[in-house]
């Protein structure tokens, strides 16, 4: 893990946490670093990394959920926040996260794939019939 994934994994945790003033420092500092470019790479490579910690990869998993539906939809009245190579590498690897993660992940990365596809597909997205058809199997319907 690198130190980016180590500190947004344990700021995860501390989301988690039953001490409230702990949880609201993780909340603030997440939401400070969403701001900046690249956030979104580490974050689903958490979600993606088997060897972290499972409530870790579900935080991290939810908060990729709602980073989606906070930052994603544009319109010609909003600035765009996410840079276009942060947009790319999230479609780019996304549809192989959601059927490779557990179901509890999936249910989450399924989401954020419906929102994405709803502000994108097809003019900004137009490979995704094509992933998800790659994706298919006649014999694992996982």
């Amino acid at each position: 893990m690198s130190a980016s994934q180590e500190t947004l994994a344990s700021s995860l945790q501390q989301t988690l946490s039953a001490n409230a003033q702990e949880r609201k420092q993780a909340e603030h500092f997440l939401a400070s670093i969403e701001q900046t470019a690249h956030f979104v790479v580490p974050l689903l490579q958490l979600v993606s990394n088997q060897s972290t910690d499972a409530n870790v990869r579900f935080a991290a998993a939810l908060f990729f959920k709602n980073f989606v539906k906070r930052r994603w939809p544009q319109d010609e009245n909003t600035e765009d926040t996410l840079l276009a190579e942060d947009r790319q590498a999230v479609k780019s690897e996304i549809v192989s996260l959601m059927i490779t993660v557990p179901k509890n992940l999936q249910l989450q990365i399924g989401e954020a794939v419906s929102i994405i596809a709803e502000n994108d597909f097809p003019m900004a997205w137009p490979e995704l019939i094509s992933d998800l058809v790659s994706k298919l199997s006649a014999t694992d319907y996982h």
